[in-house]
């Protein structure tokens, strides 16, 4: 579907990532992620094994030992960690994707020796602050954040750092805050990009000559990651005068699901010639999908496309033919980069940042998923890896880590 229609759209906008990357990495109002190519880490890393020459002593690597060789080749000097106690706060623990980041993080930190505690923010700002002051309580060294928007939780980091604890945020771009001492994040830019692209190609094809179509958007632009994931659509939409956006509706998170499926029942009833429910989210598409299948409409008249998500269930819905594309970052590659970020300034006291990480973008690797392409061994827990990733991060880490720390 991909390169029939405006094609050099999708290069315009790739380019200006790389160039925002290349002048400036924070976590910013402008996004405090980057973005990298997943078809370049596929091109480079595809084969399964590499061969160094050697003649009869030639030595054969398996992909899994390579990113491992790779990881102890990374190593720093050897430094010594000391014991500390770590703490983590979901904004939505019932969503798929915040899971994804929590059980990468859990597992780089079990790595590394340490059991975390967890508190649910569960969407709400006021549970946040209560959860944060939860953890700052029960006294860690280091909290991570699992896309927690830095104004819910103002007094509390303003306290952390009084009693020197730091907060790191991972998994979705947040808003730029002097107390978040880093946060490696995949790009929204580069997931809402492929999203958008494939929602035009889609219309293109129906009608190569002037394209049309209408589409509904489910947002929260409170959260600075929704917020981009739209603002890049709307971006895109700007050179196809016969693609626009009809309806948009504002989730309400007291009752998300129930919100949403009567929000996407309206809009469909009010515009019944509307081609495309855009979500941003794996919580968003199920309760979207339910409101479809009401309205007997679900894959046929109207598609859903979603800027992020790659969750069990939500696979599952594409596999049905409930659900038309999804944009899948490696999210969890979140959490062991923010773990090494923290060993280094434990271990070190080298300064937090958002420079230094970007070393690692390769690992975010951002793949559109169809029918056509769906892996259909996904799991959340145990393994909860939904795709064996390209980039062997899990590998990599747990190497470097044992060569720089004696960990792992």
């Amino acid at each position: 579907m991909f390169g029939r229609s405006n094609t050099k759209l999708l290069l315009v906008i790739f380019t200006v990532i790389f160039a925002l990357i290349a002048s400036s990495c924070s976590s910013g109002d402008d996004d405090s992620s980057s973005a990298s190519s997943s078809e370049d880490s596929s091109a480079s890393e595809d084969s399964s094994a590499s061969t160094e020459a050697g003649g009869e002593d030639t030595v054969v690597l398996t992909q899994e030992s390579d990113w491992a060789l790779r990881g102890t080749a990374a190593a720093g000097s050897a430094a010594e960690v000391p014991p500390f106690s770590a703490g983590i706060l979901h904004v939505v623990e019932a969503a798929e994707s915040d899971q994804r980041c929590g059980f990468a993080l859990v597992d780089a930190l079990e790595v590394v020796g340490v059991t975390p505690s967890e508190f649910d923010g569960a969407g709400v700002p006021e549970t946040m602050a209560e959860g944060m002051d939860v953890l700052l309580g029960e006294g860690h060294d280091v909290i991570f954040g699992i896309s927690v928007e830095p104004g819910a939780i103002a007094v509390q980091l303003q306290r952390a750092a009084d009693e020197g604890v730091t907060f790191i945020n991972m998994c979705g771009t947040v808003r730029k805050n002097d107390l978040v001492a880093a946060s490696p994040v995949p790009s929204d830019y580069a997931q809402a990009a492929l999203a958008g692209q494939y929602i035009i190609d889609m219309l293109y094809e129906e009608n190569p000559n002037a394209p049309e179509g209408q589409i509904a958007v489910i947002e929260f632009p409170q959260i600075l990651s929704l917020f981009q994931r739209v603002a890049t659509v709307e971006k895109m939409l700007e050179e196809w005068d016969g693609i626009e956006i009809v309806a948009r509706h504002e989730v309400d998170f007291a009752n998300p699901n129930e919100d949403i499926r009567s929000a996407v029942l309206s809009i469909v009833t009010a515009n019944p010639d509307i081609d495309v429910i855009y979500t941003l989210g794996d919580f968003m598409i199920p309760a979207a999908v339910s409101a479809l299948d009401e309205l007997g409409v679900t894959g046929t008249e109207v598609k859903i496309v979603s800027a992020q998500s790659g969750s069990p269930s939500v696979l599952s819905l594409i596999e049905a033919g409930k659900v038309a594309a999804v944009v899948d970052p490696r999210i969890d590659a979140s959490g062991w980069i923010a773990v090494d970020i923290w060993l280094d300034h434990l271990a070190r006291g080298n300064e937090m940042n958002d420079v230094d990480w970007h070393q690692y973008n390769h690992f975010f690797e951002y793949k559109l998923i169809t029918a056509d392409n769906i892996d259909p061994n996904y799991e959340m827990r145990p393994g909860y890896v939904v795709e064996t990733p390209v980039t062997g991060f899990v590998e990599f880490f747990t190497a470097k880590w044992t060569a720089e720390y004696g960990l792992g």
